[in-house]
């Protein structure tokens, strides 16, 4: 029956939530001992980029695949964000505490505020990074802060997004079983022009744009991840944007 058929836009539609729901579940499952979690977030990008977007071999292998791949860069990573994030979760409680002394403590308080937001920008735009370039924990970190700084209104947008979201899920915990993917699903194309775009400003080529070996498995071109010196290349970029 025509209702059935693959290429029914109805099948289509619910092929694409059906995919949704299983990133989400992969993600919830690689997000459980919380050291993963970026990882777990980047391997989610990598893989609504490349399958829900119709490309890649299949959703469970290229999100593992990707998950894999991150992994040894992404838990430093993660240990020094989980340990900003601890050490500011622990000033904005003094600075609420010291609030209801002073107009000193306001001012800190409101001061740990921003910073909270800073970092949770930066942190959602280490996710592309992650699953993009090879660096260093500082590169990524630069890489994050300067991705979120690029274009301050998308940066917003993408937190109110995810401030959403996470209401959602907290209403509806039931949810969490599709809100993963779907909150991934909304902001990856802008989140993939902002990284092809530095790349072309920066003259960069992924991984997979270079002649591969004759011995590479097929699966390994599955992060594109360029090999850069991103100091570099960051360097190069506040300069040009001093001028």
């Amino acid at each position: 029956m025509g209702a059935f058929r693959y290429d029914n836009p109805f099948m289509a539609i619910m092929v694409r939530i059906a995919n949704l729901m299983i990133l989400s579940f992969f993600w919830l499952l690689c997000s459980l001992p919380v050291l993963t979690i970026l990882p777990a977030s980047a391997a989610l990008y990598h893989t609504m980029i490349r399958v829900v977007h119709g490309q890649g071999s299949g959703v469970a292998k290229d999100y593992f695949h990707a998950f894999a791949g991150s992994l040894k860069k992404g838990l430093p990573l993660s240990l020094a964000v989980l340990a900003a994030g601890g050490l500011l979760g622990y000033s904005l409680y003094i600075g609420k505490q010291m609030m209801e002394r002073s107009l000193a403590g306001t001012f800190y308080f409101v001061f740990g505020l921003g910073l909270a937001f800073v970092l949770i920008a930066g942190v959602l735009h280490l996710v592309p990074a992650l699953a993009t370039f090879e660096g260093s924990v500082g590169m990524y970190l630069r890489l994050g802060l300067y991705f979120s700084g690029k274009n301050p209104l998308k940066t917003l947008l993408r937190l109110l997004l995810l401030a959403v979201t996470a209401l959602m899920a907290d209403f509806y915990p039931i949810a969490l079983l599709i809100l993963p993917g779907v909150y991934m699903d909304l902001i990856s194309p802008g989140l993939k022009k902002m990284t092809d775009r530095f790349m072309a400003d920066q003259g960069l080529a992924p991984a997979a744009d270079s002649a591969p070996a004759p011995e590479a498995p097929p699966e390994a071109d599955a992060p594109a991840m360029p090999n850069i010196e991103l100091d570099r290349a960051l360097r190069g970029t506040e300069e040009n944007r001093d001028e």
